[in-house]
């Protein structure tokens, strides 16, 4: 059986190598590695030398048999109706153009797609929702810490699992590791939250007509915990 050809969303940024600080797109190693260990083939997909039109969009989308949208940078809340808060930190609308469409175009052929951190806000943007611009701002500092100080291999907080995790994780509950100031706010339409942090906060969720499409708000590829890995089985196992 051919492996599933998985791409994968790279960070356009700066990198100081002596004398100058080229722009390029990377990609951490832990995306790569989970995906190849799950079965998939993953490439690199980027929004640096758009934007794409809907031709080009639709060309990517056939050249792949699911999209994982990775972490990185804060969605611009033009997306969803707001102007940029105070607490707003480094954008790229040109990413986040490019996602938007590509979450659009894979839906349209009923291509499988995993979101993680930045990956669930921007499905939750894309399909009509809004966001926290920032967690503490907005809720107060009675919240969950979601910005963890420790390191990115160790879980944090806990999470109330439902609906699709809860199937796949065989419990009501589990400890996450978690990275994000931003979080989904009002939940689209289309979308069905599925995990939530003790404060509220959603912490993953699936399409209401498509389980192939799922997101989660914390970082599986970095955590130790083996059980993590079962996302990207299952995302792979849906890509085939």
């Amino acid at each position: 059986m051919k492996k599933p050809i998985i791409g994968i969303i790279g960070l356009g940024t700066m990198i100081d190598i002596g004398q100058s600080k080229p722009k390029v797109t990377v990609l951490q190693d832990d995306y790569i590695k989970r995906v190849y260990e799950a079965g998939g083939l993953p490439i690199v997909l980027t929004a640096s030398v758009g934007p794409y039109d809907d031709e080009e969009v639709g060309r990517i989308v056939e050249l792949v048999d699911g999209v994982l949208l990775s972490g990185g940078e804060d969605i611009h809340p033009m997306f969803y109706g707001q102007e940029p808060a105070n607490s707003l930190m480094r954008v790229s609308i040109k990413r986040d153009t490019f996602e938007i469409a590509l979450i659009h175009e894979c839906i349209a052929r009923g291509k499988s797609m995993f979101g993680i951190c930045r990956g669930i806000q921007i499905l939750n943007v894309a399909l009509g929702g809004t966001l926290y611009q920032d967690i503490i701002e907005e809720r107060g500092r009675g919240t969950v810490q979601h910005m963890q100080r420790n390191g990115s291999e160790d879980v944090h907080h806990s999470v109330a699992l439902d609906g699709l995790l809860k199937e796949l994780y065989r419990k009501e509950k589990t400890y996450v590791n978690s990275f994000h100031h931003q979080a989904v706010k009002d939940v689209a339409e289309d979308l069905l939250i599925c995990a939530e942090s003790a404060d509220g906060i959603a912490e993953a969720c699936v399409h209401k007509k498509n389980d192939n499409i799922f997101a989660v708000q914390w970082h599986p590829e970095r955590a130790s915990i083996a059980e993590y890995q079962k996302l990207f089985q299952y995302f792979v196992q849906n890509c085939q």
